[in-house]
């Protein structure tokens, strides 16, 4: 096949997420099939797959595999020129300008297949709204591994719903987005989040999702993947969001997130937690360790009440959403607060000091 060697490098580094299991020899490579002009590219880990359809100039039919590494070096050195590829028996022949490279492949015989069970559920979504949805929720999702079903973000479709949710015991992030989809369609899923980062970097087209008994595919543009689903049951999160606030407050969302960011530069590992102080129309950020840290602006809010947060907590948040302003919901200072900005809810617990 000949192909230019950037193109086929960008193709290439789509795979990056999903080749991660070295132990086993095939899965450290790329599958390569041309045929009719068109070459897959795939790989997996066993639990995750990822295709990228190339177009090349067509020649022999290829189906083999190369290690993943060994061809991604090769392409980012390689200058922007056409590439040709000449496999033989056990190995791949490639050439572009003066250089060449013979490189070993293991026989795609050995690849492993995906398996499907049962009907999907299918629905398509608007990709810039997929996007938006997932990076809302996704550093809400816990790190601990004891407690594998929140490794992942739920995603919910529910009456015209299309939900996503995520936690990790200190926060809970809900994204929300009402007629994406028939009323009819009904699925509560956990979806491991590294493959939805992968999608969300990788898509370019509208996302088409098929949701099987224990797998997912999404498939966009010239992009695949197939994913397992995580078991077990996740919490019910509409028991954590307060049904009612006492009060509420509007702040000016890149204000609030600078502020804290720089108040926060002083704290170290034995003092985590900013105050937030609202009062006469003014919310003071200060921080205090060995040193000290004070920043205010003015803001809407005639009333009096403190908080303490951890500002990491706030900041992931901020960061991740859209809008000018985000409001506080809350009903006293050490109950769960409530910050919510266009579809997003976002719950975090005030620290005690």
């Amino acid at each position: 096949m000949k192909v230019n060697s950037k193109k086929l490098l960008a193709a290439v580094k789509k795979l990056a997420g999903v080749i991660n299991n070295p132990s086993v020899p095939i899965l450290a490579n790329v599958r390569i099939e041309v045929s009719d002009n068109k070459a897959t590219l795939t790989g997996t880990n066993l639990s995750q797959s990822a295709k990228v359809y190339v177009d090349v100039d067509g020649g022999d039919n290829i189906d083999t595999t190369i290690n993943f590494k060994r061809i991604s070096a090769i392409l980012s050195q390689l200058p922007n020129d056409v590439l040709s590829m000449v496999v033989k028996d056990d190995s791949a022949t490639i050439k572009c300008g003066k250089s060449k490279f013979k490189l070993s492949c293991i026989d795609s015989a050995e690849w492993p297949k995906d398996e499907f069970e049962g009907e999907p559920i299918t629905l398509d979504i608007d990709l810039d709204l997929f996007r938006n949805h997932i990076n809302q929720v996704f550093y809400s999702v816990s790190r601990d591994e004891s407690r594998p079903v929140l490794n992942g973000v739920m995603i919910e479709i529910e009456n015209g719903n299309f939900r996503t949710v995520a936690t990790d015991g200190k926060r809970l992030s809900v994204s929300s987005i009402h007629g994406v989809h028939q009323d009819n369609i009904n699925a509560k899923i956990i979806c491991p989040v590294s493959i939805l980062m992968d999608i969300c970097r990788n898509a370019s087209d509208s996302i088409f999702i098929k949701i099987y008994e224990s797998k997912m595919c999404v498939k966009s543009g010239d992009y695949e993947v197939v994913t397992k689903l995580i078991e077990g049951n996740y919490p019910n999160y509409k028991q954590i969001i307060p049904k009612d606030f006492s009060d509420s407050i509007t702040i000016d969302r890149r204000l609030f997130l600078e502020s804290i960011q720089r108040v926060s530069l002083i704290l170290d590992e034995s003092q985590n937690a900013i105050q937030l102080i609202f009062e006469d129309n003014k919310l003071t950020l200060t921080a205090q360790t060995q040193d000290s840290a004070q920043e205010s602006f003015n803001i809407d809010f005639d009333g009096a009440v403190d908080f303490n947060f951890n500002p990491l907590l706030l900041i992931d948040m901020l960061k991740n959403v859209r809008s000018d302003e985000v409001v506080l919901n809350y009903n006293d200072r050490i109950s769960p607060t409530l910050i919510s900005s266009d579809n997003l809810r976002y719950i975090v617990m005030p620290m005690r000091w």
